[in-house]
């Protein structure tokens, strides 16, 4: 009884033990991965990657090699099933011996980019490595230092390498280049050369959002830029906007000049918001910006809320009354502006009422311009009467504005009450001679103090003798300069280049000897015979006079401009008198005359000099003798 139960212990299926298994256990299921032998096997694993379930023939090939394999220890059993079990790669690597490991080395320190930075990690002594070693043993005052940075140290140097390697491809402002690069625009080669000026100059560029972007990153934080010019580039609203955080952040740029570029009233809302949110800005020029009279309404908001700007610039933005109402009602309390501009816009009567009411209660704007705009009879009046409460305006302009003789009695009231008027400019409007000497009459009184005005421009006013003569007195005596259409005969210099031809004739015949009365055929004495210079220089070659081939190329040379123009035999013997008497045919300029001119077929421009003439104009008390 005691073996059976010793016999039945061996194989009950409830004790711990279990029985000996002459056959590998048979998967139940069906297995993609191969699975791990049980001790004894001679291959360490089955190398079955797929068993069908019942396969006779299958079971038999695992058994004849099971049988056939010798037995492999524990150890070795466990590697192989850790093998299969672990994921890490670096366990499979296979342990290189010795001589593969020095043949790997001498390749790498033979073949690598990065061979003194190996040098550096395997400490191999080099020549040049062993000598800066030596020396910095020698200048070294600890002699027990010692140290692994060399070693340490490979990576930062890589780092530092590449970071210089990308400054030098770079150049000066990586940053910007970089967010060029990220917009897809080309760097303004002109910014990066002046980026140390305090003038920066970049017109007619016509730049792109991105372009305005990118600068703007640039100009964020710059230090030098005080003034930044960009007239005439295509700006529009989105243009301004992109440089609109670069205006508020920079406290350095003070003057801005977008002139010329349809910023229109988008654009006119975002220079709104940055002018109303900084102290820095002193300038702004918007002329030509077609920002309209909503645009000007927004200006006018500007001057009621900043206090910093000194000169605003809105010419050529079709700018009408309701704007310059605004703008006059914030003019009277604005305490900052000094220049105000509003040229070339269209301000009639109503709009130059509402700011010479603004004008009266300001005590700050130096220079008003209001010049190719249509204020009319009323309007300027009503901004000359304001002169008498207003003691800081030191430029009026009114010219163009189709303004009558009326205002004459006006401004020789007023003027000389006012203390601080030093420029006045009423140049074509429609003031006639008389208007002119009513104006000036209070300046040749004798009981007249010494008034702050110095200029006076009445361009466009012909002007009879007896004004020229007023004008000189008051030049001389009161230091009043001026400026209107003088007559020929007092005016300094003629822009006839026919002029300077005839007297070169007179004095080059006088230094060879030839006489004019003598070289002319009486035919040319006949009234209305124009003749040419190439006609004279004909008539002095065949003289009779020892003239040199050179001399006379040189004066066919020199009137080569008025070859063809063509005058009268009297005009140059009236120049050939003038010198002989000695008198200055500029002065004289019996050459104005429009009659003769028009004989010659003078062009209509070259009879008009830079400042308004009178040419043509009979004046009251003078004589055209030439006609």
């Amino acid at each position: 009884m005691e073996t059976f139960a010793l016999d039945k212990s061996r194989y009950d299926i409830n004790t711990s033990t279990s029985p000996p298994s002459v056959f590998p256990p048979r998967s139940a299921t069906l297995s993609f991965v191969s699975e791990p032998s049980s001790p004894g096997s001679g291959t360490g694993s089955l190398n079955v990657s797929r068993l069908r379930k019942n396969s006779a023939k299958i079971r038999k090939r695992q058994m004849n090699s099971y049988m056939a394999s010798p037995i492999h220890s524990a150890t070795s059993v466990k590697s192989t099933v850790s093998k299969h079990l672990s994921s890490k790669p670096w366990e499979y690597v296979p342990i290189l011996t010795e001589e593969q490991y020095n043949e790997k080395k001498e390749r790498l320190l033979r073949n690598s980019k990065l061979k003194l930075e190996l040098e550096k990690y395997w400490n191999i002594q080099t020549p040049s490595r062993l000598e800066k070693k030596r020396l910095e043993e020698i200048s070294s005052e600890d002699e027990d230092y010692d140290t692994d940075l060399d070693q340490e140290l490979v990576g930062l140097e890589l780092i530092v390498d590449e970071k210089t390697k990308q400054i030098k491809d770079d150049g000066v402002f990586p940053e910007y280049k970089r967010m060029c690069r990220k917009l897809n625009v080309i760097p303004n080669h002109y910014l990066i050369r002046h980026s140390t000026d305090d003038d920066i100059r970049l017109r007619y560029r016509y730049l792109s959002k991105n372009d305005c972007t990118a600068m703007g990153y640039e100009m964020k934080d710059n230090l030098t830029f005080s003034k930044i010019d960009l007239e005439d580039n295509g700006m529009t609203g989105k243009h301004i906007h992109a440089l609109a955080e670069m205006l508020l952040q920079n406290h350095y740029v003070s003057e801005i000049n977008l002139a010329n570029n349809p910023v229109g009233i988008p654009g006119a809302k975002v220079v709104r918001y940055i002018l109303t949110n900084n102290t820095h800005i002193r300038k702004v020029d918007l002329t030509g910006c077609k920002i309209q009279d909503f645009g000007g309404k927004l200006m006018a908001s500007i001057l009621q809320s900043n206090e910093y700007m000194k000169q605003l610039l809105l010419g050529r933005n079709g700018i009408g009354d309701e704007a310059a109402t605004q703008i006059g009602k914030s003019l009277e309390s604005n305490s900052s502006l000094e220049i105000l501009d509003l040229s070339w816009n269209q301000i009639t009567r109503f709009g130059a009422q509402a700011l010479a009411t603004g004008l009266k209660h300001n005590q700050r704007l130096h220079s008003l311009i209001l010049n190719m705009n249509g204020v009319g009879k009323e309007g300027g009046c009503s901004l000359i009467e304001c002169l008498r409460l207003n003691s800081t305006l030191t430029l009026l302009d009114l010219g163009a504005n189709r303004i009558p003789d009326d205002i004459a009695t006006v401004v020789a009231r007023v003027l000389p009450l006012n203390k601080a008027l030093q420029t006045l400019k009423l140049s074509y409007n429609l003031i006639t001679s008389e208007g002119a000497m009513t104006l000036l009459k209070p300046w040749s009184s004798k009981i007249k103090k010494r008034s702050p005005l110095q200029t006076l421009e009445l361009d466009g006013t012909d002007a009879h003798t007896e004004l020229a003569l007023l004008v000189h007195k008051l030049r001389e005596k009161r230091g009043l300069n001026v400026t209107l259409r003088l007559p020929p005969s007092r005016r300094e210099k003629s822009l006839d280049p026919l002029m300077g031809s005839l007297m070169y004739i007179v004095k080059f015949c006088d230094k060879e000897d030839v006489d004019l009365t003598e070289l002319f055929p009486k035919s040319y004495e006949e009234k209305g015979v124009l003749i040419s210079t190439d006609d004279v220089v004909e008539l002095i070659k065949h003289s009779g006079k020892d003239i040199s081939k050179y001399r006379i190329h040189e004066l066919k040379r020199t009137l080569q401009e008025t070859r063809e123009r063509r005058f009268e035999l009297k005009e140059l013997m009236t120049i050939h008198n003038q010198i002989k008497q000695g008198k200055d045919p500029y002065r004289e300029d019996s050459l104005r005359s429009a009659i003769a001119g028009k004989r010659r077929g003078i062009p209509t421009e070259t009879l008009q000099p830079s400042t308004p003439s009178t040419a043509g104009v009979r004046f009251r008390g003078g004589s055209d003798d030439e006609d």
